[in-house]
């Protein structure tokens, strides 16, 4: 199989294209923007059985994920690699929006948590753990006479 195939996808933010095509026992990809020269990757497969194989599974993939074939003289809709895409199931409703945090009351430090900040990280091999800044007062010294 020598005949290449060309594929695109665009949405809302990206403009790509995909072609595919096999010469022996290697399977060829270009791709990249539309517009672009793109880049090209050839895969070895040892035998043109499995050139093949692959040259399938991609085209699978790729259709799956939305790419719409536009290689000359072929429609989309007579591909028997594009059926899966056109079966895939309704797209799930969005997510609710995460709820907001509340606002900072503008003081820093670790007023109203239950503990200061003291790293939650273990302590290295070989090393005591780290002990929590406290502040002390001084111990009260009596006047000796």
């Amino acid at each position: 199989m020598a005949d290449k195939r060309y594929f695109e996808f665009e949405d809302a933010s990206s403009h790509k294209f995909w072609e595919i095509w096999v010469e022996g026992n290697e399977v060829r990809t270009r791709y990249g923007k539309i517009g672009a020269s793109g880049q090209t990757t050839v895969k070895d497969e040892g035998s043109p059985a499995a050139a093949e194989k692959l040259h399938e599974k991609l085209l699978r993939e790729k259709t799956g994920k939305g790419y719409v074939e536009k290689t000359a003289g072929v429609s989309s809709a007579a591909t028997p690699a594009a059926k899966p895409a056109a079966a895939k199931p309704a797209a799930k409703p969005a997510a609710k929006p995460a709820p907001k945090k509340k606002a900072s009351s503008g003081r820093s430090g670790w007023r109203g948590r239950a503990t200061p900040c003291v790293s939650a990280r273990p302590a290295p091999m070989g090393r005591p753990a780290p002990r929590p800044f406290r502040t002390r007062r001084p111990p009260r010294r009596t006047p000796t006479s």
